[in-house]
């Protein structure tokens, strides 16, 4: 993951501010364009049903791949958000709940005073008068704990779909030279050889229900998938075949000799006792 999990913004931690106050969002149009939202292991699932699921691979970070809801307009069908910027599906996910906080890779929770909304009778504060964490505030950094916990767990489940050969990218967008957006492949996935798919039920099936995650949303997708190369043959698939397969020709009769063993004894108990005896 990235310092900072929501990808836009300025954020600063926040005990290096004095008494930041918040207004909770509802209206998210100062977001857009959002184009993705991150997302914890608990609501993939959920997530899946309203957008786009896919890994979002920046340039700056590319061994950390991060789940998310992809909303860009090139990318989706459909975003779940309404032309005054409020969220309408069912679900909303805690990377926004969060806002104007946002958890940071070492785990310190993060403001953003942009997201801070107007104050109101709903303003909330990060400190009472005494100078202790009010109740909100310590709901806020739970919730921050679960994302930067369960986003985590995605990073992880998603390198394992990665090392499977099983995401593949979406047409690159000029607006975002360097940086890849994968999905799943459909076709890998249903082709996966057992042995193999065994492979996917760690971390509880993590990886497993990323696949299915993504996979069920894919209706969303508005751009086209690109098809790569053919990975390489699985290792224990080309070790099961006998070496004049793997070479793809037969081998010369003189090197097949070589890896064949000859029918003598390659030891001998009456040879060993009878040259014992002759040394004593």
């Amino acid at each position: 993951m990235t310092d900072v999990l929501f990808p836009k913004g300025r954020f600063v931690p926040v005990d290096s501010l004095e008494a930041p106050a918040w207004t909770p969002l509802t209206d998210y149009s100062g977001l857009q364009p959002l184009d993705l939202v991150p997302l914890a292991d608990t609501e993939l699932l959920n997530a899946a049903h309203y957008a786009l699921l896919g890994v979002h691979v920046s340039r700056t970070y590319p061994a950390e791949p991060i789940v998310a809801l992809l909303l860009h307009p090139d990318l989706a069908r459909a975003a779940p958000l309404d032309a005054a910027g409020r969220w309408v599906a069912p679900y909303t996910p805690l990377a926004l709940r969060l806002l104007p906080f946002s958890p940071a890779r070492n785990g310190t929770m993060l403001f953003c005073e942009a997201f801070a909304g107007p104050p109101g009778t709903s303003t909330q504060r990060v400190k009472d008068p005494g100078g202790a964490h009010t109740p909100e505030f310590r709901n806020v950094v739970e919730l921050g704990r679960l994302l930067a916990q369960g986003a985590r767990r995605l990073s992880d489940a998603a390198r394992v779909l990665l090392a499977a050969d099983l995401l593949l990218p979406l047409e690159p967008l000029e607006s975002h030279p360097g940086e890849r957006f994968l999905v799943i492949n459909a076709n890998a996935l249903g082709a996966l050889h057992p042995s193999r798919a065994a492979g996917l039920t760690t971390m509880g099936m993590l990886p497993l229900e990323l696949a299915a995650a993504s996979l069920f949303s894919l209706r969303y997708r508005k751009r086209r998938i690109v098809q790569e190369p053919a990975a390489a043959q699985a290792p224990l698939d080309i070790l099961a075949r006998n070496p004049q397969d793997r070479l793809g020709s037969p081998l010369p009769d003189n090197l097949t000799q070589i890896y064949e063993l000859d029918s003598s004894m390659l030891f001998s108990l009456d040879t060993f006792a009878s040259t014992k005896d002759r040394a004593e």
